[in-house]
Protein backbone atom coordinates (compact mmCIF):
# COMPACT_ATOMS: atom_id res chain seq x y z
CA UNK A 1 0.00 0.00 0.00
CA UNK A 2 1.66 3.24 -1.04
CA UNK A 3 -0.29 6.75 0.55
CA UNK A 4 1.00 9.60 -1.04
CA UNK A 5 0.79 13.24 0.30
CA UNK A 6 -0.24 15.83 -2.54
CA UNK A 7 2.44 18.22 -1.01
CA UNK A 8 5.42 15.77 -0.81
CA UNK A 9 7.57 14.01 -3.70
CA UNK A 10 7.63 11.57 -0.80
CA UNK A 11 5.71 8.28 -1.07
CA UNK A 12 5.25 6.32 1.73
CA UNK A 13 5.26 2.23 0.73
CA UNK A 14 4.43 -0.11 3.64
CA UNK A 15 4.84 -2.84 1.53
CA UNK A 16 6.79 -4.46 -2.60
CA UNK A 17 3.76 -3.79 -5.37
CA UNK A 18 4.27 -6.83 -7.35
CA UNK A 19 3.17 -6.37 -10.66
CA UNK A 20 3.91 -7.32 -14.52
CA UNK A 21 4.55 -6.01 -17.85
CA UNK A 22 3.19 -8.54 -19.98
CA UNK A 23 0.50 -6.22 -21.50
CA UNK A 24 3.15 -3.71 -22.69
CA UNK A 25 5.82 -3.70 -25.65
CA UNK A 26 8.29 -2.03 -23.68
CA UNK A 27 8.89 -1.64 -19.76
CA UNK A 28 9.30 1.98 -19.44
CA UNK A 29 5.80 2.78 -20.69
CA UNK A 30 4.50 0.09 -17.77
CA UNK A 31 6.87 1.74 -15.20
CA UNK A 32 5.42 4.94 -15.59
CA UNK A 33 1.62 3.26 -15.13
CA UNK A 34 2.07 1.08 -12.45
CA UNK A 35 4.05 4.24 -10.76
CA UNK A 36 1.45 6.79 -11.83
CA UNK A 37 -1.27 4.37 -10.21
CA UNK A 38 0.53 3.39 -6.66
CA UNK A 39 1.25 6.56 -6.50
CA UNK A 40 -2.28 7.69 -7.08
CA UNK A 41 -0.65 11.11 -9.78
CA UNK A 42 -1.67 11.27 -13.39
CA UNK A 43 0.78 9.93 -15.56
CA UNK A 44 1.50 13.28 -16.69
CA UNK A 45 2.15 14.90 -13.17
CA UNK A 46 5.19 12.71 -12.87
CA UNK A 47 8.81 14.06 -13.49
CA UNK A 48 10.40 12.26 -16.72
CA UNK A 49 11.88 8.98 -16.24
CA UNK A 50 14.72 9.91 -17.92
CA UNK A 51 15.82 11.59 -15.23
CA UNK A 52 16.41 8.47 -13.45
CA UNK A 53 17.47 6.39 -15.87
CA UNK A 54 18.46 5.81 -19.74
CA UNK A 55 14.56 4.74 -20.90
CA UNK A 56 15.95 3.74 -24.70
CA UNK A 57 18.75 1.69 -23.21
CA UNK A 58 16.36 -0.45 -21.09
CA UNK A 59 13.60 -1.06 -23.28
CA UNK A 60 16.35 -2.59 -25.31
CA UNK A 61 18.16 -4.66 -22.61
CA UNK A 62 14.94 -5.85 -21.73
CA UNK A 63 13.40 -6.40 -25.16
CA UNK A 64 15.82 -6.22 -27.60
CA UNK A 65 17.73 -9.49 -28.77
CA UNK A 66 20.92 -8.37 -26.78
CA UNK A 67 19.18 -10.16 -23.59
CA UNK A 68 20.25 -13.46 -24.53
CA UNK A 69 18.70 -16.51 -22.91
CA UNK A 70 19.78 -15.01 -19.46
CA UNK A 71 17.71 -13.52 -17.52
CA UNK A 72 17.98 -9.56 -17.04
CA UNK A 73 17.30 -7.50 -14.33
CA UNK A 74 17.52 -3.49 -13.93
CA UNK A 75 16.69 -1.86 -10.26
CA UNK A 76 17.12 1.92 -10.14
CA UNK A 77 15.56 4.66 -7.71
CA UNK A 78 12.23 6.63 -9.27
CA UNK A 79 10.06 8.81 -6.96
CA UNK A 80 11.72 7.45 -4.03
CA UNK A 81 10.67 4.44 -4.58
CA UNK A 82 12.92 1.15 -6.29
CA UNK A 83 12.05 0.02 -9.11
CA UNK A 84 13.02 -3.51 -10.35
CA UNK A 85 11.97 -4.65 -13.48
CA UNK A 86 12.75 -7.91 -14.97
CA UNK A 87 13.39 -9.79 -18.79
CA UNK A 88 10.74 -11.83 -17.51
CA UNK A 89 8.58 -9.22 -17.98
CA UNK A 90 7.90 -8.91 -13.79
CA UNK A 91 8.12 -5.73 -12.00
CA UNK A 92 8.58 -4.37 -8.17
CA UNK A 93 8.04 -1.39 -6.66
CA UNK A 94 8.77 -0.92 -3.06
CA UNK A 95 10.45 1.76 -0.48
CA UNK A 96 13.70 2.75 -0.88
CA UNK A 97 16.30 2.17 2.13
Amino acid sequence: MIRYDEGSRNEQVSEAIRTNWRDYTYPTTAVIERVAAATNRKETSLPSLHESIDTDALDTLLTGDEKGDSPVEVTFSYLGLSVTVRSDRTMVLHPEQ
